[in-house]
């Protein structure tokens, strides 16, 4: 299936769901998009996310942004996403999250 629009950034507000849904401990179905609002929200104490999504690329970016968090550096992190660093630094980042 093909869709007309994909996005890459959400502009959820996390702390306004967090704190709406009083999630600490819960369990939340939430729509995957690029990962941002389901990695936050379990951040800001979800005890588990369920992150769906129609787009299949959008679920792969939401757990290769997961996996990065698992196994890269903050400072890693913040470069791999930012798109300044050299396409081989990604390559490499992604090799080594790969596993997760």
């Amino acid at each position: 299936m093909s869709h007309l629009f994909d996005f890459g950034f959400s502009q959820e507000d996390e702390l306004s769901v967090s704190t709406a849904l009083e999630i600490n401990g819960e369990t939340v179905l939430c729509i995957a998009s690029a990962g941002d609002i389901p990695l936050s929200l379990l951040a800001l104490g979800a005890g588990k996310i369920i992150a769906v999504d129609i787009s299949e690329p959008q679920i792969h970016l939401c757990c290769l942004k997961a996996a990065a968090i698992q196994c890269l550096e903050r400072e890693a992190q913040l470069a791999c996403w930012a798109l300044r660093t050299h396409a081989g630094e990604r390559q490499r980042w992604f090799a080594q999250c790969r596993p997760g």
